[in-house]
């Protein structure tokens, strides 16, 4: 058992000491680095899922759109909006429903809500799904704040969880927002291929194109079968959910209660036929809806090039989690520690 000061701020501020020594180069940083912290290994998937052996973690990307076009009203050409974080929006890590730690239980998955709000009486409540959103169930307690030309751009917007708009005003003037994410509604994030997938229905060529076709199909496919929403907050740059800036294939979005925010890890991913392998070093910054379990999103940058770059991710790999020597206390029925 490791408490989240030493996972999370000892281990940064260690790590930090480090790196900011006199002439130091990354082989002595890495070197240093492996020598002076305990390094735990990830357990994994716990099942063999296809190519995602047992025991391994899965690795996809992930990035910021840039220059999304959007509306700061609504209008005929842009119906759909995204909204601005309700008052009180909470994050339990570990929710616990009976001692009022939480706000209970998915009605679909089981799976307890993470993401809650705080009434200030002691109680907290569940957010509506998307759907019961879209039909005013927090309208007057929420602010929208942008719409959007269709529901399939809110769905790809709300998969990468920050980017940024050309938000066209009602002066005809256009501002260039960046909105970052600010929380969800704590529901799970039914990705529109594993929509189709239960569908069993096959789309050929551009989704965006089609649902534009049929925007009955956009609606059911992306809010009637997915019950997730994402809140933003306007930013200056793009920042993880503890409002610290992300860098570029340096920062990663987990599963907190797997890999916990805030934690320095080394991830070891496949490479080519030349080098086996290929570790770098990342810290946890970033959460997502669709990032469950031994699973490691990276973040890829800002833009068009960044989105192709993340969306060639999906692989099977290993990741370490450091911690600082001599703390923590061992559990007897966990795995034993595993040092590299």
């Amino acid at each position: 058992m490791v408490k989240n000061e030493d996972y999370c701020l000892n281990a940064n501020t260690e790590m930090l000491k480090i790196a900011s020594l006199p002439n130091m180069d990354y082989a002595t940083f890495v070197n240093r680095a492996a020598r002076e912290f305990d390094w735990y290994k990830s357990n994994g998937s716990q099942d063999n899922d296809g190519k995602f052996k047992r025991g391994t973690t899965r690795f996809t990307g992930y990035y910021s759109p840039t220059a999304v076009d959007a509306s700061a009203g609504p209008s005929d050409a842009y119906p759909y909006p995204i909204y601005a974080a309700p008052e009180g929006l909470t994050y339990f890590e570990n929710p616990k429903p009976e001692l009022g730690q939480g706000c209970g239980v998915d009605e679909v998955t089981k799976l307890p809500i993470h993401w809650c709000i705080n009434n200030k009486d002691g109680t907290f409540s569940a957010l509506p799904t998307r759907e019961q959103m879209a039909h005013g169930a927090l309208d007057g307690k929420i602010r929208k704040i942008a719409y959007f030309r269709s529901l399939y751009d809110v769905s790809n917007f709300m998969l990468e969880g920050a980017g940024s708009v050309n938000l066209r005003k009602k002066d005809g003037s256009i501002e260039s927002v960046v909105l970052n994410f600010a929380g969800t509604n704590g529901r799970h994030n039914n990705m529109i291929g594993d929509v189709l997938k239960c569908e069993n229905k096959q789309i050929k060529g551009s989704l965006a194109a089609y649902y534009a076709r049929h925007p009955d199909e956009a609606y059911r496919d992306t809010v009637h079968y997915n019950p997730s929403t994402v809140f933003y907050r306007p930013g200056v740059g793009y920042e993880g959910v503890d409002h610290i800036p992300v860098t570029p294939n340096a920062s990663i979005a987990t599963d907190p209660t797997s890999i916990p925010t805030g934690t320095i890890t080394l991830l070891n991913v496949p490479a080519t036929s030349v080098c086996k392998t290929v570790s770098s070093m990342a810290v946890a910054q970033d959460i997502g809806g669709r990032i469950k379990g031994p699973h490691i999103d990276v973040y890829t940058g800002a833009g068009p090039s960044a989105g192709t770059k993340a969306n060639s991710f999906n692989n099977l790999g290993f990741v370490f989690m450091a911690v600082p020597k001599g703390t923590g206390s061992p559990v007897s029925d966990c795995v034993s520690k595993s040092a590299n």
